[in-house]
């Protein structure tokens, strides 16, 4: 479900329009040649969702014919504008979601349009309206100049020293030095403290308070000392149309 665009007087772009899943900002593609609204399974954690339910096709024609697997459907709280619904979702068994952000991340079938007011495209102004109200058609533009991003990764340090109780979770309050005040938030890699056996989980963590999550598993008390180097972090970025993304790839 990659987003393409032609350079020329007149751009070509799709009707992709913010909403929030579940109350998760994203992207939506809206598609009247679909019947159903689809995603991928790739997205279920992110909404919450942990068990699917049968689904009520098991698989649809794509483009160029191609069928698309289906892994299950669940309910989803869709807001669109100022209108909120219940919809039932299917999920495709591939991955069909990008990882760039200026990309949809869920179809809006028919299922799902034919249940809001009366609504319409106005593709002059790039503008989805429902019974009234104006939302933006988001297309996407090129990065002009790229973000720079700080190498080696960002250190995590202790604020003080503490002491990890045996056999216990603890968040562990932290300071970042010399951080690029673009950067709000940052993804903490998960870290191993080898000396200790301490685990520091994988976290959002934002600039000003960082509390990475460390848990102790040994039968020992373990002292985590002031200044000490948890783990490292990347920075998340916030793009214009209120999606986040990596930096990079990670894999």
């Amino acid at each position: 479900m990659h987003v393409l665009s032609l350079n020329g007087p007149q751009a070509f772009f799709v009707t992709q329009i913010p909403i929030r899943a579940n109350g998760i900002p994203m992207l939506a593609l809206i598609d009247t040649g679909a019947g159903i609204t689809v995603a991928s399974q790739h997205i279920l954690t992110l909404l919450g969702i942990f068990r699917t339910d049968p689904c009520i096709v098991p698989s649809a024609v794509g483009m160029a014919g191609i069928p698309i697997k289906f892994v299950g459907s669940a309910s989803v709280l869709l807001q669109i504008g100022k209108q909120t619904l219940s919809q039932v979702v299917h999920f495709t068994e591939s991955d069909c979601v990008p990882r760039e952000a200026d990309a949809y991340n869920i179809i809006l079938g028919n299922d799902v349009l034919q249940r809001l007011p009366s609504w319409a495209v106005n593709y002059s102004e790039r503008t989805f309206f429902v019974e009234g109200e104006p939302i933006p058609i988001l297309t996407c533009k090129a990065v002009e100049s790229p973000i720079p991003i700080s190498s080696p990764p960002i250190s995590v340090h202790a604020s003080s020293t503490m002491v990890l109780p045996p056999a216990s979770e603890v968040m562990v309050p932290c300071y970042i030095n010399n951080l690029d005040p673009r950067w709000s938030v940052l993804l903490a890699s998960g870290n191993i403290i080898s000396d200790d056996g301490i685990m520091v989980s994988p976290a959002v963590l934002r600039r000003d308070h960082p509390h990475p999550y460390l848990s102790n598993p040994t039968e020992a008390p373990r002292v985590i000392f002031k200044d000490q180097t948890l783990t490292s972090a990347e920075p998340v970025l916030e793009l214009p149309n209120g999606t986040i993304a990596e930096p990079h790839q990670r894999f």
